[in-house]
């Protein structure tokens, strides 16, 4: 992903806006991420911290930064689906709006649920069918 790093920097601030709040600890752990993929190349990582300060949540479009990643391998899209799910973990705060930007950027690199379902929330609906009545009994209970 080297050579569409600024994508992935763009996609990771994208992730970091997604429950409108920019967390000091999101944008540490960007600048480490990017680190990591761009192998100690100092250039490379002066222009993508310029890339961050720079980066305008108004104006990004998760469709224009994702197209780059549609004919990627599974195992790629992955990847940047896990990055993207550590920049949500990195506030220490469960947010469905961060989980609902995991499940955009997925759909807009064309990866199927089952490949990604492990990283996003589960809300399972109760059956409530016989809780009234349950409840009925404790309510009325001697």
């Amino acid at each position: 992903m080297k050579d569409r790093i600024e994508q992935v920097a763009d996609v990771l601030m994208g992730a970091a806006y997604a429950d409108d709040l920019l967390h000091g600890r999101e944008k540490l752990i960007i600048r480490q991420l990017l680190e990591g993929l761009a192998k100690a190349d100092a250039g490379l990582l002066k222009q993508l911290d310029l890339r961050i300060e720079a980066f305008s949540p108004q104006a990004f479009k998760l469709q224009d930064s994702a197209t780059v990643f549609c004919n990627d391998s599974v195992e790629q899209k992955r990847m940047l689906l896990q990055l993207v799910a550590a920049v949500g973990d990195a506030d220490e705060e469960t947010d469905l709006r961060e989980d609902e930007y995991l499940k955009n950027l997925a759909a807009a690199i064309n990866l199927a649920p089952e490949h990604f379902s492990d990283l996003v929330l589960q809300i399972e609906e109760a059956d409530v069918s016989d809780l009234e009545e349950d409840f009925d009994d404790v309510r009325f209970a001697e």
